[in-house]
């Protein structure tokens, strides 16, 4: 019964998957602005060489799509314009080169020209 129980615990440590360092940071009612006003999250450093963030958004209110990108500190664009809905996922990759510890943002705005604000939450991976 021993030999079992040592089996089967070093096979669950065996199959545990490892966890990367890069870890999403979680944003929570960001307000969208009225008339598409940019809105930004905190400047992170880059964790990797990857020319890409990830960006999940995971509720709305007052709006159902808004439009993100990538932002260097100084909040200069640094990628295409990525429409989202709720549950949706987007790679925004980069158009201008940012290796580790390079500083991103996010940027955001309504994808409605409306006169009230609205709110986004969700995920980014600044990677």
């Amino acid at each position: 019964m021993k030999k079992l129980l040592i089996s089967a615990t070093f096979l669950a440590v065996a199959v545990t998957p490892i966890v990367g360092s890069a870890a999403a940071k979680t944003y929570t009612a960001y307000v969208l602005e009225p008339l598409k006003v940019n809105n930004y999250t905190q400047t992170h450093n880059k964790e990797t060489g990857d020319q890409y963030i990830e960006n999940k958004v995971t509720a709305f209110t007052n709006t159902d799509k808004a439009i993100f990108w990538a932002a260097n500190k100084d909040n200069k664009q640094i990628s295409s314009d990525y429409e989202q809905q709720v549950n949706n996922i987007s790679k925004i990759n980069l158009t201008t080169k940012m290796g580790t510890g390079d500083q991103v943002k996010m940027g955001m705005e309504n994808a409605y020209w409306k006169t009230t604000n609205a709110f986004v939450s969700g995920e980014v991976d600044f990677r």
